[in-house]
């Protein structure tokens, strides 16, 4: 179902200029929805709202850490990938040395597709000792798409246009779920990745793109799987309104050094503990933040290990 769309990265280049940044979220019309006809994808869109992000605590409010655990935990350093990093089917751009984990996009730019090197990043990971998480794009159904939604985890919608939308968000938690047992790949936990799309863009319409999200949701709970959402403050505004989601955070920073993206840790988007924070140089790369730390009592003896193993697993 769906063509592949541009991916979450292909449009980042036209957001390097921090002059254009968007607005702080403090001074924008929360009710206004960006009329722009095409929204730009994952990650590079970050950029634009970058000091929008900042303000996010506006809404939500810093996620406070206790001091303690912020202070003895390591930011472990880590990769995420996707197919911007194919070539073709084969294996593209990867991290130099041996990273401790990379997460993977199983998606290739919208719902219902497929990373077409996924295996190859898979292997890649196995051979060099990469623990592996895992990734899904979250995107507004096709007409095409919402025809062929009337059944699905929500029964039978009939003209009920709410009904496909949640339904269509159920299958495309399925379809990424098939692809991880094609693949045999092994994650704990799966990320949302909910931004502005340049293809097969979210509607202005909150209720609607809402629905959608509501049916990931849904799934991953039908189907046991630990979730968190990738976005930013702005962008979820924007696209799901009010819509308030209490689970783990991976923010984007805006920032292409570590010590500029440390700060996001006690920032929220959707209302849960951050537990990943981004930023960019030549890949994208992940620091896991002191709320992953203290998220399952690990105050006393924890290891990297034992707190990546709630996000990634091995090959």
């Amino acid at each position: 179902m769906g063509s592949p769309g541009r991916d979450e990265k292909t449009d980042r280049q036209h957001f390097r200029n921090p002059d254009r940044l968007s607005k702080p979220l403090a001074a924008t019309n929360h009710h206004k929805i960006n009329s722009t006809p095409g929204f730009p994808d994952m990650h590079r869109a970050r950029l634009r709202v970058a000091v929008a992000l900042l303000a996010t605590v506006v809404a939500f409010g810093a996620s406070a850490q206790p001091a303690a655990i912020a202070a003895s935990s390591p930011y472990t350093h880590g990769f995420d990938l996707s197919w911007p990093q194919c070539r073709g089917h084969s294996l593209g751009s990867v991290p130099s040395g041996r990273p401790q984990y990379v997460i993977l996009g199983l998606t290739h730019g919208t719902g219902h597709t497929v990373n077409p090197c996924l295996p190859a990043q898979l292997r890649w990971a196995g051979m060099h000792g990469a623990l592996v998480g895992g990734y899904l794009v979250a995107s507004y159904p096709t007409r095409w798409q919402r025809a062929h939604s009337a059944r699905g985890l929500f029964g039978r919608c009939h003209r009920r246009l709410l009904c496909r939308l949640r339904n269509d968000g159920a299958g495309q938690v399925h379809d990424a779920l098939a692809t991880m047992r094609r693949t045999h790949m092994h994650s704990p936990m799966l990320w949302l990745d909910v931004e502005f799309r340049h293809q097969q863009p979210w509607t202005h319409n909150h209720r609607r793109n809402r629905a959608v999200l509501e049916g990931m949701v849904r799934a991953m709970h039908h189907n046991h799987r630990r979730f968190g959402v990738y976005t930013t403050g702005y962008m979820w505004h924007v696209i799901a309104g009010r819509y308030r989601l209490d689970v783990p955070q991976w923010l984007p920073s805006g920032h292409a050094r570590p010590r500029g993206t440390k700060p996001m840790c006690r920032q929220t988007a959707t209302g849960g503990a951050t537990w990943l924070v981004q930023y960019t140089l030549r890949l994208d790369q992940d620091l896991v933040c002191p709320a992953l730390w203290a998220s399952r009592d690990h105050a006393h003896g924890a290891t990297a290990a034992t707190v990546l193993s709630q996000i990634v697993a091995r090959v």
